[in-house]
């Protein structure tokens, strides 16, 4: 297995190529010569001799074709193909692949001319986008003439996912609805429902919430799927879309008939974002909001402070002046210009409208008019109004 003895093959078999009659015609050995390359072509291969590997092949390819073994010459086009594809030479694989195809086709095997262009564009993916998306249009419509709707079914779906991870939405939609189509003929129920929701996905995707509902109503039409998972999960992402409800959206999205979808669908309906909401499934929950030692130290607690009356004679609760003792006796001496009491030993207290500081009735006192010019109005009384000994040990009403 070598270079060199692949080399003395190829020889072998050109020698029976240039053979002339005796008039000086050609007249190639055509059977002698095409299992030579064929065996020189497998010592290239094995040598990972690419090029020759490649050139063996297609000689071989050559005189199946005048052979008129047509099919069979497509096969050693399409071999020679997937060799510089293993090489990483996508570009060059994908013109041998095309022309496998075209004798595929001429042929009379559509399908099998349809499989090989779709490997020429699955090459061409990360290289070239506008090559793949003719080479998998091409695919797509060879499996439309050759009316072989059941073996294009994959092929429309790798189709599709090209374009979703492209984000070429229009062109996808359309596809989907090729999809959706061939899914109706076969009468696929359950791929039918998938590929609608999958269609519907997508419009979103593209920003257009009134054109899936339109294209939600026309699904709705075929058998089974209005009452289907498939199509009520459709109808609540176009109604989260109509409302402008992002946490509904987010809940939806979470559902596993969405996340059962094909891969690149599935990935990408957790970027949908509804326009104009602000937000998206994503972002449909608040942040938790974090604190940081500068927001902490607004919030700290202060020390109480000495803080002297005022104005209208307001101590902050803070201040130690206001604290009244829970045993000592209160004068309620009101003063009701100025909104304030004045304790056992003259000092200001806070002016607080309560009944408990009522005396122990049922209704509460009579409001003096010029405390009623102020502005004060008494607290109702409490349905049980506490005695004189309990309101002195209620430590909530006294702070």
């Amino acid at each position: 297995m070598s270079v060199q003895h692949g080399m003395e093959l190829m020889n072998q078999a050109a020698k029976y190529m240039d053979k002339k009659t005796w008039l000086g015609k050609p007249n190639p050995d055509l059977d002698s010569a095409r299992p030579l390359y064929e065996q020189a072509a497998l010592q290239f291969k094995n040598a990972k001799a690419t090029d020759y590997a490649v050139d063996a092949h297609c000689k071989v390819a050559e005189i199946y074709r005048k052979q008129d073994a047509l099919y069979l010459s497509a096969k050693q086009i399409e071999a020679a193909a997937l060799i510089l594809e293993k090489d990483k030479k996508p570009i060059d694989a994908a013109k041998l692949f095309k022309q496998a195809s075209d004798q595929f086709v001429m042929y009379g095997s559509g399908e099998k001319g349809a499989e090989v262009l779709e490997k020429a564009a699955r090459g061409l993916e990360a290289v070239n986008f506008d090559e793949a998306l003719f080479y998998y249009s091409e695919s797509c419509a060879l499996y439309d003439v050759e009316d072989k709707p059941r073996s294009g079914i994959d092929t429309y779906g790798r189709f599709i996912s090209f374009l979703v991870r492209n984000r070429r939405w229009p062109q996808a939609i359309e596809t989907s609805e090729r999809l959706l189509a061939l899914n109706r003929k076969l009468d696929m129920r359950i791929n039918f429902n998938k590929q609608a929701l999958t269609t519907v996905i997508i419009v979103l995707l593209s920003g257009d919430s009134v054109e899936a509902r339109k294209r939600l109503i026309s699904y709705e039409e075929y058998p089974g799927f209005y009452d289907s998972q498939e199509g009520q999960i459709s109808s609540e992402l176009i109604e989260c879309f109509e409302n402008y409800d992002d946490v509904r959206l987010a809940e939806i999205l979470k559902n596993a008939t969405i996340r059962y979808l094909d891969n690149e669908i599935a990935k990408a309906s957790q970027t949908l974002r509804i326009p104009g909401s602000g937000g998206g499934a994503r972002t449909a929950a608040a942040p938790i909001q974090t604190f940081t030692p500068q927001i902490q130290q607004q919030f700290a607690p202060r020390p109480p402070t000495n803080q002297q009356p005022q104005g209208n004679g307001y101590i902050s609760p803070t201040s130690s002046q206001h604290q009244i003792s829970p045993r000592e006796p209160v004068n309620y001496m009101s003063s009701a210009r100025s909104g304030s009491l004045r304790g056992p030993g003259g000092e200001q207290q806070p002016f607080l409208a309560d009944d408990a500081f009522y005396p122990n009735t049922a209704s509460a006192p009579a409001v003096n008019p010029a405390v009623a010019d102020a502005g004060y109005r008494p607290s109702p009384p409490r349905s049980q109004p506490q005695s004189r000994a309990n309101l002195v040990d209620d430590d909530d009403d006294l702070c």
